[in-house]
């Protein structure tokens, strides 16, 4: 049963962030009479899972199936978590609120390794068993897939079922066996039973490790293959749910390909995600146009593992740069391999400063880098930089690997500083960002077997470039110690899930965010549970039994043959068609964008923000503003200069957890819009949103800054509460105003310029701007309260301006 959603904005009321937790998002599918309820879950806070493109594909895949819901549900901050625990609520999903143990199926993208204590937390604020063992037929399925999933070994006691590879189109057929199973009441080992034969699915309880000791002697498993998609552009999410807060990646992302064609020997993707296959070119172009103007999102970054390797780039540039130039939206292509060539194509479709590039160096040592198939000399790059120079760039960010194999031949600190000189040298007005991580092995690659550095060889690395690179450089470092524990389950076996219940036991789980991560949480739950656990970072031998070669991947034969090849220096990636930039499309759509930099008119919008969107802040109601008018195609005016932007003025920010019937928001047009205009943007908002008028500003038009007072509506749920406030208000008491520079008295009169007392309501006329108080910082300090929004609700109802000394309402 669905969980009451005034239940739910009393949880969420007094956390951080509480947007992540309500749903309501545009785009979003709610189908509450489904026969079928899956859940879906990347296992990271909101932001970080929204940004995933995987979860969106699937997300759409499941959702085009009759009778079926696919819902949301992400790992949540430790304030929720200890609301969830302390109210006795379990966690839900955001399309419904069905609390997890009630659904049929919890599937996870186990993206990465320190993801793994976050798998956990979710399970257990569902109400659902961390083992497979433990649970019946009352309770979901629970499978996990993602690219970790390449060594299973570590997960699979928690799962039902893994799955290995592309899963657009096989999470159509485990979702159709849960249909038989509700059709023919199927029972969960019948289910399982129908699972195995789907390709890619590996289910747990047909796994046997056999260990003697800490050493893996034997692997009874059946034989799984990895899932290999041809038709995954067929699935691309084309109206993807979009986040109402800000994300890691507020942006379409289209993808060109999967697999790779460089074939670096540290990479997992790479060869995780074979054989390549790209996406025609025109079934890009439309995917982008669609997704844009279902979205309303500013930017589109095309997504590969290696952009420059996707041969039609050009033509597909030349295609779709110039309509979104023509409505204000940039293009990135975050992995596009920067050499001479690919640097005209970067800077013809920037219209932003010419701010910063990235490289990819991995090492500054040739042997290094040939050794790992890098391909990329350091004369190339010195010769880019130049370039840059010369054409004002400002700003390099290079990215170096230390501990890959081979490392302990040569002086790698040395090495990169002896880099980090060079490149100075051609310019000292250039900034370079350097990030520094270690290597890590990972499954199913030429480095799997090798050896992976400890703590004390990569922070002493890590020192030594710090204090002897040049001033104008700028090190980070990702962390040492997460990349050891990364490292331990990346090649680790079935042991290790001891290690993770002892873990998240004593407090991890979040371990991506440096707040959260503790390695002396991971140290000690790692002795405790399999003693030397350091072993799992020792280099394999080639014979010895792997865990993760339960999956089998059809690329076995080149990854051995990789294994002993090291590149020559000689051949390169074989990159993109030369075709002409139409360098004058882009310019001309450039020039029929400035249009936009003069305002004729302007729009005036007055909406209501309440239920879900109480929730959302003032920087995020204006995107979702901005997003609105794109799809809605209002023409809007845009500032000049590098950063531009839309030109919208705002009334009086509205707090947090606060409802109102009267937000106002000014829009500067280049030309005014039609009513059926005005009438679709109404209908594009998420949950909570209502455009009550639209009009354009006549002669008469009062600024928003004419605005001076506010009335609020408090409703408070303890009567005990309504009538403590309401006797400080009739005995007209002190305020005391909490300011930066510490407390302020302030007469009651300046600040409440009208009171009303009802039974179970009181309402205020409160100033705006300087010398105010917000009315739940007065309810806080008079009724001795630390979340005052978890106990009363806060509706603004009119706003008002002077007019001869009268205060008549503003619309």
């Amino acid at each position: 049963m669905a969980i009451d959603k005034e239940k739910i904005f009393n949880l969420v009321a007094h956390v951080s962030k509480p947007a992540r937790y309500v749903g309501g998002e545009w785009n979003a599918v709610v189908k509450p009479d489904a026969a079928v309820r899956v859940g879906l879950c990347f296992p990271d806070l909101y932001e970080v899972g929204m940004s995933n493109n995987g979860i969106q594909i699937l997300y759409s895949a499941v959702n085009a199936l009759k009778g079926v819901a696919c819902e949301r549900v992400f790992a949540v901050e430790r304030d929720f978590e200890k609301v969830l625990k302390e109210s006795g609520t379990p966690l839900y999903t955001l399309e419904t609120f069905t609390p997890l143990h009630e659904l049929d199926m919890v599937g996870f993208n186990a993206a990465c390794e320190l993801l793994y204590t976050n798998i956990l937390q979710v399970l257990e604020l569902g109400n659902i068993p961390f083992l497979a063992k433990d649970r019946g037929d009352s309770y979901p399925l629970i499978v996990i897939g993602g690219e970790a999933v390449s060594n299973p070994a570590p997960l699979l006691s928690f799962a039902d079922a893994v799955f290995a590879g592309d899963g657009e189109e096989a999470i159509v057929e485990i979702v159709n066996v849960l249909i038989e199973k509700k059709t023919k009441g199927l029972s969960k080992d019948e289910v399982l039973a129908k699972l195995a034969n789907i390709e890619g699915v590996l289910c747990s309880r047909d796994v046997e490790f056999t260990n003697e000791g800490h050493t893996l002697k034997a692997i009874k498993a059946p034989e799984v293959y990895k899932r290999v998609s041809h038709n995954f552009h067929g699935y691309e999410a084309t109206r993807p749910v979009v986040p109402s807060i800000r994300s890691v990646q507020d942006r379409v992302s289209i993808q060109l390909d999967r697999g790779c064609k460089n074939l670096c020997k540290f990479c997992h993707a790479g060869y995780w995600e074979l054989p390549y296959r790209k996406v025609h070119i025109k079934a890009v172009a439309d995917t982008i146009l669609d997704t844009v103007q279902h979205t309303g999102f500013s930017d589109v970054s095309l997504h590969s593992l290696s952009v420059g390797d996707y041969s039609d780039i050009v033509e597909l540039l030349n295609y779709i740069v110039p309509p979104l130039v023509e409505q204000g939206i940039s293009i990135s292509l975050p992995s596009l391999r920067v050499d001479l060539q690919t640097l005209d194509i970067i800077e013809s479709i920037s219209d932003l400063k010419k701010t910063s590039l990235t490289f990819a160096i991995e090492s500054a040592s040739d042997m290094l880098r040939y050794k790992a198939y890098k391909r990329l000399r350091v004369e190339e790059i010195m010769n880019i930089i130049t370039v840059l120079s010369q054409r004002g760039w400002q700003r390099i960010k290079l990215y170096f690997m230390i501990g890959l194999p081979g490392c302990e031949q040569v002086d790698e600190a040395a090495d990169i500083v002896a880099f980090m000189r060079q490149a100075c040298s051609i310019n000292k007005k250039i900034q370079y960002n350097v990030t520094i991580s270690p290597f890590v092995p990972k499954p199913h690659t030429p480095f799997q077997y090798e050896k992976q550095y400890d703590e004390t060889y990569c922070l002493e690395v890590i020192r030594t470039i710090k204090r002897s690179v040049p001033k104008s450089v700028t090190i980070k470092n990702h962390d040492v110690y997460a990349s050891l524990i990364e490292g331990v389950f990346a090649r680790g076996d079935s042991l290790l899930s001891n290690a993770l219940v002892a873990a998240y036991h004593n407090g991890a789980r979040l371990d991506l965010w440096s707040e959260h991560f503790d390695f002396t949480i991971w140290d000690n739950a790692l002795q405790k549970t399999v003693g030397n656990w350091r072993r799992y970072l020792e280099k394999r031998k080639l014979q010895e039994l792997s865990p993760w070669h339960i999956i089998k991947t059809r690329y076995d034969s080149l990854i051995h043959k990789k294994m002993h090849s090291s590149w020559d220096g000689k051949t390169f990636p074989v990159g993109f068609k030369k075709v002409m930039l139409n360098k004058d499309a882009f310019k001309e759509a450039a020039r029929s964008f400035e249009k936009r930099y003069k305002a004729v008119a302007t729009l005036r919008v007055k909406y209501a923000k309440k239920g879900k969107a109480q929730f959302l802040g003032h920087i995020d109601c204006i995107e979702i503003f901005k997003r609105a008018l794109r799809m809605a195609q209002v023409p809007v005016a845009y500032t000049q200069g590098y950063n531009k932007h839309e030109r919208l003025v705002t009334g009086p920010a509205l707090p947090l957890g606060y409802e109102s019937q009267c937000e106002f928001v000014d829009v500067e047009l280049f030309q005014k819009c039609s009513d059926t205009v005005v009438r679709n943007f109404g209908t594009l908002f998420p949950d909570g949103f209502e455009i009550i008028s639209a009009y354009h500003h006549t002669d008469t038009t009062l600024p928003l800054q004419s605005i001076a007072y506010s009335r609020y509506s408090i409703t408070f749920l303890d009567g005990r509460l309504h009538d403590m406030f309401a006797t400080k208000l009739k005995n007209k008491t002190d305020i005391v105003k909490k300011t930066k520079k510490g407390l302020k008295n302030l007469p009651f009169d300046d600040v409440v310029v009208e009171f009303t007392i009802h039974d179970d309501s009181v309402e205020l006329l409160i100033p705006v701007g300087e010398g105010s108080i917000r009315p739940d910082s007065l309810i806080a300090d008079w009724c001795g309260l630390d979340q005052p929004l978890a106990v009363v609700k806060i509706v603004k109802t009119k706003m008002y301006y002077l007019y001869n000394g009268v205060l008549v309402e503003f619309q």
